[in-house]
């Protein structure tokens, strides 16, 4: 009777176990956007550069990319990146935007791109799902002297650009460098809270990465959107690439370990960048 009672016990332990262990899982699977990469060049979906982009994309441990993608190309062209997307269970985002898509003119490039990208979602069957806008007004000649003016054009541009994406059932993420809440902080709450599912940080320093992220990270917790944190990678030899990528998933550990609650996930730019590392890194093998 004694010995029922020890192995009824241990029982209830197993189960507990077995139940935290899933519940973790289920934490971990609130990371539903997965670490990316940026690709701004649409060749990379032909066939002769589908090996290396896999490749690339297995080594950094990336699920998701962020590809730029020539509309115009006949559908034919995409058929085998999306069968190899699939086969490795990749998401894609069509990625596109420039500075000055910024005012009611620039809507039907948005619109365009917006459509483009619901065509592409149908084609590919699901492997692509949503659109990545980097858009940086912050690098028209203009911001130094209207900067006011345009950043209140962006976020009702970016409004606008998100309610079509919703029409059209995808996913929208923005990207937005680290400094934007300094000095429009109530304009960065409006975007953050009515004009994405998800927003893209660049941290273009190399000191304070947490704090300089911080106030996205929570805002995008208040309006219970994801969180992503680019880090760029720049042009270097084999070594120095080497160096900067340990350094960033340091930093990215930081960060995580800094935000404990949020739904994080990380991104590369840019795919050049990890594919000279990756040459690097075969010529030491």
């Amino acid at each position: 009777m004694r010995m029922s009672r020890i192995m009824v016990g241990i029982m209830r332990l197993i189960c507990f176990l077995l139940a935290v262990s899933v519940l973790t899982g289920c934490e971990r699977k609130k990371e539903v956007y997965g670490d990316s990469i940026f690709s701004w060049h649409s060749e990379e979906i032909h066939k002769e550069s589908l090996a290396e982009l896999t490749e690339v994309m297995k080594a950094a441990n990336c699920s998701v990319l962020y590809q730029q993608i020539d509309y115009e190309e006949p559908p034919e062209m995409r058929e085998e990146f999306y069968a190899r997307m699939r086969q490795e269970e990749y998401r894609v985002y069509y990625l596109c935007g420039e500075p000055d898509w910024i005012t009611a003119d620039s809507m039907r490039y948005i619109e365009k791109a917006i459509l483009e990208t619901a065509a592409l979602k149908t084609e590919s069957d699901g492997v692509v799902c949503g659109l990545v806008f980097d858009v940086e007004p912050h690098t028209l000649a203009a911001w130094e002297t209207e900067a006011a003016k345009l950043m209140d054009s962006y976020v009702e541009t970016m409004l606008a650009a998100y309610q079509l994406a919703k029409k059209q059932e995808l996913e929208m993420i923005v990207c937005i460098p680290s400094f934007y809440d300094k000095e429009y902080p109530e304009q960065l709450e409006t975007l953050i809270a009515e004009g994405c599912d998800a927003i893209a940080v660049m941290n273009y320093t190399s000191r304070d990465h947490l704090d300089r992220v911080r106030t996205e990270a929570e805002l995008a917790k208040k309006y219970q959107k994801q969180f992503i944190y680019i880090s760029e990678v720049n042009a270097g030899e084999p070594q120095e690439l080497a160096e900067q990528m340990t350094e960033i998933r340091f930093v990215w550990e930081t960060v995580r370990s800094g935000l404990p609650e949020m739904e994080l996930s990380f991104s590369w730019h840019h795919l050049d960048r990890l594919k000279e590392w990756m040459k690097g890194e075969s010529k030491d093998e």
